[in-house]
């Protein structure tokens, strides 16, 4: 069926489309050696339908090697077919091969692997991102790269808060406009810490970033209330009172929060320091209000 149905594809304008989604969803690795030389020669029509089946293809074998491999050699438009075509698959081969692209000479290649990065599924591409935005002199570059930043900074669990704090701070040194700003302090306050704390309220002197700054500074607030007691505490008294409706009611309800938490934590387990009787003894035992057994 597929060698009849990669026939059509390439014989056959009016069902093209039709034929390559069915190859796409048949074919296996194989088939991609068929399609690139079509992408190669295809109309602007075509490109899609290519792209689309390139991408069932290799997600479904579990390999972009084919499609990698034929990039460095490619015309130009057909490099922005195959970085797409990557970008949507994802993986190690593929992001070696992108991270190669976004240097090339041509504008529309390397622009094409910057929205690719930007879109990546992990954050493996994060610092060739923050890189692109603080050194090129490319505009549209940069808004890719910084819109990048502040949407893999949320998925790099294995960087701890300091180094990602430090990336976005850069990033906002970088960037130019108030929609990446806000978009990196929406990424900002996904990062768990009183120093990120700190910097979101900074932020909040700048009456166009206010209240986004406000915003991030409560997220991070309501996750490390426990350790920051009176820190939280202020800020969401500071911010309790705000105009703005949304943050009123996160200030108030990180409030309730941190007055539950300011004695002891019920239904909590606890040892007893003094090893004769349960601590609490007439209402059972409480624990510390930071979680940490250690200091139970």
């Amino acid at each position: 069926a597929v060698p009849a149905l990669l026939t059509l594809a390439e014989s056959k304008a009016e069902v093209r489309a039709d034929a390559l989604d069915a190859v796409g969803q048949l074919g296996d690795a194989d088939v991609c050696e068929r399609l690139l030389p079509m992408l190669a020669g295809a109309t602007n029509g075509d490109r899609g339908p290519l792209e689309q089946a390139l991408i069932a293809l290799c997600s479904r074998t579990g390999t972009t090697k084919p499609v990698a491999a034929a990039l460095p050699g490619a015309a130009d438009l057909c490099k922005v077919s195959l970085i797409a075509v990557l970008g949507s698959v994802g993986g190690a081969d593929a992001l070696e091969a992108v991270r190669a692209a976004a240097k090339a000479p041509a504008d529309e290649v390397r622009r094409a692997a910057i929205k690719a990065l930007a879109g990546w599924a992990d954050a493996g591409p994060l610092d060739e991102l923050l890189a692109v935005a603080t050194e090129t002199k490319d505009a549209t570059l940069k808004v890719l790269a910084l819109r990048g930043v502040a949407r893999l900074v949320p998925l790099a669990g294995d960087k701890s808060p300091e180094k990602l704090l430090e990336l976005v701070t850069q990033a906002m040194t970088a960037a130019d406009r108030p929609d990446e700003k806000k978009a990196l302090l929406s990424a900002l306050g996904t990062i768990p810490s009183l120093p990120a704390m700190n910097s979101a309220q900074e932020y909040q002197q700048d009456p166009v970033l206010a209240d986004e700054a406000a915003l991030a500074a409560l997220q991070i607030a309501d996750r490390i209330f426990r350790q920051h007691l009176p820190e939280t505490e202020a800020l969401a008294r500071q911010l309790q009172d705000s105009p703005t409706p949304a943050l009123r009611e996160r200030a108030v309800a990180l409030l309730l929060k941190i007055s539950k938490a300011d004695n002891l934590a019920f239904g909590a387990t606890a040892t007893s320091p003094d090893g004769i009787d349960k601590d609490g003894a007439s209402s059972g035992d409480q624990a510390a209000i930071d979680d940490d057994p250690a200091t139970y």
